[in-house]
Formats: structure tokens, sequence, C-alpha cells
């Protein structure tokens, strides 16, 4: 994991990272190994539907709302998880930015979804989990800026991650949210394939049926963490749904401008505008 640190890194580094958030941001880099494997993303980018099926693909057995975090743990939690075999090979998930530590991360898997639903995914998540009760429309304003989560502005850490050291070595590879719904079995046989996970056909096709959206609302209904979160919350489902669009009760036009003013370039270089 010696990757040469660019200028454009170091300046990510200082520009991504508030400096208070130095310290846990590196300790929950601590302990990785050579032959860890990352799923990173943005939030509410399909990331909990992927590592399902690829802490299943690691496994060898299903995973649920209770298992997955000890199949593809998320970064900071990954000294409870010994890899498959035990010493062997793990998959992390993170929502990190890029900065000195996710820069030498060895191999990285990035989805990207369409902006818009992603911050209508996460403002439906953050009612969910009691966290906010504000409109949309405030929501949104915060959103644009970074205000949410920690992990900065949307645009930024796709464009930081797009042209990382990993990107540039050919150790990144980035899938679309939208693709996986739309041809589930050829996205996932492509990261299983990059990730040198079993990509035969049943074994995939097995993956997929476990976690279609109804089968998770199932684990979801079933899994005792998420209760516990729903009643503390007063909450609805955290899986709503797996699609794309269906936010013009959200998206106005006002908030559709607000939107294109502050994340347009990106949105028309990736084709969703």
């Amino acid at each position: 994991m010696n990757l040469t640190i660019s200028p454009g890194v170091r300046e990510a580094v200082r520009s991504r990272v508030p400096f208070v958030r130095l310290p846990l941001v590196a300790w929950r880099h601590r302990g990785l190994r050579p032959t860890d494997a990352f799923l990173v993303s943005y939030m509410r980018s399909g990331q909990t539907w992927t590592r399902m099926m690829l802490g299943e693909l690691l496994s060898g057995a299903e995973v649920d709302f209770d298992t997955y975090q000890l199949a593809v743990p998320m970064i900071g939690t990954q000294s409870g998880v010994a890899g498959f075999p035990p010493g062997g090979r793990r998959i992390i998930a993170s929502h990190e930015p890029l900065h000195r530590w996710s820069a030498r991360y060895p191999k990285v898997v990035m989805l990207i979804r369409d902006g818009r639903d992603v911050a209508l995914s996460l403002y439906h998540d953050l009612i969910a989990r009691g966290r906010l009760s504000g409109s949309f429309d405030d929501f949104l304003v915060a959103h644009l800026a970074g205000k949410y989560g920690g992990h900065g502005r949307w645009d930024e850490h796709i464009r930081d991650w797009s042209a990382s050291p990993q990107a540039r070595a050919g150790n990144l590879l980035s899938v679309r949210y939208e693709a996986l719904l739309e041809e589930p079995l050829e996205q996932i046989r492509e990261i299983a394939r990059f990730l040198n996970l079993p990509h035969d056909d049943d074994t995939l096709q097995t993956a997929i049926e476990h976690n279609r959206v109804e089968r998770m609302q199932t684990k979801e209904r079933e899994s005792d963490d998420l209760a516990q979160i729903r009643d503390a919350s007063k909450g609805g489902m955290f899986v709503r749904g797996a699609h794309s669009g269906g936010r013009e009760q959200y998206f106005t036009p006002e908030n559709e401008a607000r939107f294109e003013r502050a994340f347009g370039g990106i949105m028309r270089e990736l084709g969703y505008l």
C-alpha cells in the first residue's frame, strides 16, 4: 500500500477532512491489510444492497441486516472481522472522501448514483432514524453544502475518487447504481471479477435473488438491530424500494434549479442531465 500521494491528493486531505475529524479518521483506518478491498460510495448510493450481495459471495452464505456487517464491515469496525477464510480476504465498506488514509486503499469499487436520488434517499433515511424533522427544501440547502454525514459534498466525493491514485493505477472500478438495477447479473459479475470473487452465473444469481427489494424488506422486518432503531425513532422502513427517479414531489422547479446550480456540471459529465 505504498502509493505515491500526489499534490492533488494532499490538497484533498487539507480541504475534505476537517482538522477536528483527523483523529477519528485515523482511528477508523487502523489495522488495514494489503489484501483488503474496499467498496466506496457517497451515502445512500446502494452500498448496503451491494454489501449484502458481496458478503454472500465472500462468505458463501446468505447474510441479513444483523450479520452483513460481519461479512463486509464498515471502515472502523474491520478489526473484528477475521476475513474469509480467517486471516484471508476482507471487503471493507467506506463512505470516506479521498484523504491521506483512503488514498492508500489497495483496490476500490466505487458506486455512483444520481445525486438527486442520493439527496432524496438521504432525507428519508434521516427522517426514519429520527435525526431530521424539517422540510425537504431546508434539508436540500444544507445537503448541497455537504452539511450531513461528515463526508463532504456529493460532487467532490465523486471527483476526488475518480482522480485518485487507485483510479490512475487501474485499481478502481466505477459502477452505476442505475446499471445495477437494470442489469444486476452483468454488473455484479464485473465487480466479482474485479475483486477475484466467485462469479459463475448460478452463484451470482442466487446472491441477487437473496437481495431483491422484497427479500431485503423481509430481512429488515426480521432484524433485531433495525427494530430497536425504528422503535426509538418511530421512523419508517429503511429499505424503501430499489429504484431511480420518482422524485417529482420533492424536486420542485425551484429545487431542481437549486440542485443544478450546485451540481449541474458533474451531473452533465455523468450523463444524468
